[in-house]
């Protein structure tokens, strides 16, 4: 990435920064309404901590001009944060599934690319530490929403409407995390391009989070 964004990337910035925040409040106050309220609670967290790390990077690259140049930055914990807020909602989440399911092995070979595009990263960039801290969680939320939405197929057949919300829920979350990867290779145009893909699917994520089943509601 270039050391200095141009318009465009910035105000893609601010324009996730609105959204990230939106959507934290979003799912708090609509946590009630989720099929699982601490599961809820907890991406309303991971969705802040996502808007807390776009906002000391957009703080930093207004008043210095530039992006941040450490090896740690207050930007990456936040958003390692959200990865691990995420990945326990949908561990939470597993509560709720019709039935227990088995992940196929070969689905390993997700985590297998993961770590080689972080791998990848670390050759060409450097700093193995934040890729290594990145990469992990990253690989955590890839394997699990994956093995999640096979399973809503293997199910769909016996628990139409809870599989299908479950499968339009990890499909978001697949989606919006692939699209993460993509966003760490570009720059200029493909960057803000990405970025705002990025943002709509974070909203695709909170919009998807499955609802309260008939049958719950009192």
């Amino acid at each position: 990435m270039a050391a200095e964004l141009n318009p465009f990337e910035n105000a893609s910035n601010y324009l996730q920064l609105a959204v990230l925040f939106f959507l934290s409040l979003y799912m708090l106050f609509s946590a009630g309404k989720r099929i699982n309220i601490r599961a809820a609670i907890y991406l309303a967290a991971g969705f802040f901590n996502n808007f807390l790390g776009g906002l000391f990077w957009s703080l930093h690259t207004l008043l210095l001009g530039k992006i941040p140049k450490v090896l740690l930055s207050v930007s990456d914990f936040s958003w390692i944060a959200y990865f691990l807020f995420i990945y326990t909602s949908e561990k939470i989440l597993e509560n709720e599934l019709p039935e227990p399911g088995t992940p196929p092995k070969w689905l390993w070979i997700l985590p297998i690319i993961i770590a080689a595009d972080f791998i990848l990263s670390s050759v060409c960039y450097g700093n193995w530490l934040m890729n290594v801290l990145w990469g992990i969680p990253i690989a955590m939320v890839i394997y699990h929403s994956a093995a999640g939405l096979i399973y809503t197929f293997r199910c769909k057949k016996n628990f139409p409407v809870e599989s299908a919300a479950f499968r339009v829920f990890y499909s978001a979350v697949l989606i919006s995390f692939f699209v993460n990867l993509v966003l760490f290779w570009t720059e200029g145009i493909a960057y803000t391009v990405m970025d705002i893909a990025y943002t709509f699917s974070c909203i695709g994520i909170a919009v998807s989070f499955p609802k309260k089943r008939r049958y719950d509601i009192q």
